[in-house]
């Protein structure tokens, strides 16, 4: 915990940052078209929180973000 700290973060954000990631990357490289499928492969297990975590770290919702890498 006192490495996270030193960088500003707890243990938690980074996990939750990392996952967010990992979603975000999942998209942007056409993997999976499906933002339930991307929610369950990344942990997450409520789609919505999913979706408003996402848009908070990303500026953009993954349904926004799925959309303007598949055209």
């Amino acid at each position: 915990c006192r490495i996270f700290a030193a960088e500003g973060t707890t243990v938690t954000k980074y996990l939750w940052q990392n996952r967010l990631l990992k979603a975000h990357n999942l998209i942007t490289e056409g993997r999976i078209k499906q933002v339930g499928q991307i929610a369950l492969q990344c942990g997450f297990s409520d789609f919505s929180h999913f979706s408003r975590a996402f848009k908070k770290e990303f500026n953009a919702s993954p349904k926004q973000l799925l959309s303007s890498h598949s055209t």
